[in-house]
């Protein structure tokens, strides 16, 4: 039921109603506390998603710090990449480009490294990822080839 209602949020993000998502996994948040740390995690990166796509980029950059360390610490680099793809993007709507560069390196990375791990190295063929790392190339200075 939780993943269901996790879809729907994703859904409406994607359909540019991100402050209809959030209303959804604000109550969604505390409740997936008791359903498992992944789902928790994947929770609280949609909800960051949905809360730069509402522009309430202040909260969107404190859910995803703490989120980061318990991806870090589990060793999630693809949602840690992701994290960092978020704060990255919310950095650069709030403050401006030059800002958000350490993040975007941050996120190519994190995402560099989880190619290299044993079964993901197609992981760039992933239509979602594929346009995270091509926006994290565009806006860290950095060219595709340079990581």
């Amino acid at each position: 039921m939780l993943l269901s209602k996790l879809n729907v949020a994703r859904v409406a993000i994607a359909q540019g109603r991100s402050k209809e998502a959030v209303a959804m996994l604000r109550p969604l948040s505390a409740q997936t506390g008791r359903s498992g740390a992944n789902l928790a995690i994947q929770t609280a990166i949609v909800l960051a998603q949905a809360e730069v796509g509402s522009k309430d980029y202040a909260q969107a950059e404190r859910d995803l710090e703490l989120t980061l360390t318990r991806t870090e610490k589990a060793g999630m680099r693809l949602d840690s990449a992701q994290i960092y793809f978020l704060l990255a993007t919310s950095v650069r709507l709030r403050q401006g480009e030059a800002q958000a560069q350490n993040a975007y390196r941050e996120a190519l990375r994190q995402l560099n490294l989880v190619r290299y791990d044993p079964g993901a190295e197609n992981v760039l063929k992933r239509a979602d990822v594929k346009a995270m790392y091509d926006e994290a190339v565009r806006y860290s200075g950095q060219t595709a080839g340079a990581h």
